[in-house]
């Protein structure tokens, strides 16, 4: 069977790529900004569209999952220009990079449809200007049921704050998870 055939591979290699259309709009009048006469507040809502690729690799070896991942790559801008005046600004679509590693420690008899396992899980961020991201979770679940988690992300000192949060998630077939994260936590 497929399974079988799958599962005797010791090496795996995923890549995905994408290629897709950005539309940002702001509606600065419905905004509440802190100084109203600044350059950078245009007086109309304004939208503007780039063309932007993303992609990935993921590396498994057993139970060893490291992957990177780019967004935004073409790391382009959009002008938002207002029709009254022609001010504009610029936008920046700044490419994010994602680093991820996880290992799955399983527990029990090799056998066991539905293994106990241990997972911790790192994921680290970079954007270009931003001060590194970390983020670490450990899983604990049931093999082809589901699993429940802790984790901690720290602050980057920009745009994100640190943050304590709890996971949970069911398989609902070997192809389809839905989860739920949510954050008890941030500072």
């Amino acid at each position: 069977s497929e399974m079988c055939i799958r599962d005797s591979y010791k090496h795996r290699l995923s890549t995905g790529i994408s290629l897709g259309v950005l539309n940002r709009r702001f509606n600065y009048a419905a905004a509440t900004v802190m100084n109203p006469n600044d350059a950078q507040v245009l007086a109309n809502a304004v939208n503007g569209t780039s063309v932007d690729f993303s992609g990935g690799l993921d590396y498994q070896y057993k139970n060893l999952h490291v992957g990177a991942s780019m967004l935004q790559g073409l790391n382009n801008s959009m002008s938002f220009i207002n029709p009254n005046d022609t001010t504009s600004i610029q936008f920046i679509n700044t490419r994010h990079w994602i680093f991820t590693a996880s290992y799955r420690f399983e527990l029990g008899a090799a056998e066991q449809k539905n293994r106990l396992y241990i997972e911790p899980v790192f994921l680290g961020r970079q954007v270009q200007g931003l001060p590194f991201q970390a983020e670490g979770t450990v899983l604990f679940g049931m093999k082809n049921i589901g699993w429940l988690g802790a984790g901690y992300r720290s602050s980057n000192t920009e745009t994100a704050t640190s943050a304590i949060s709890i996971t949970a998630g069911v398989e609902i077939n070997s192809r389809v998870l839905a989860a739920y994260t949510c954050l008890l936590y941030t500072s």
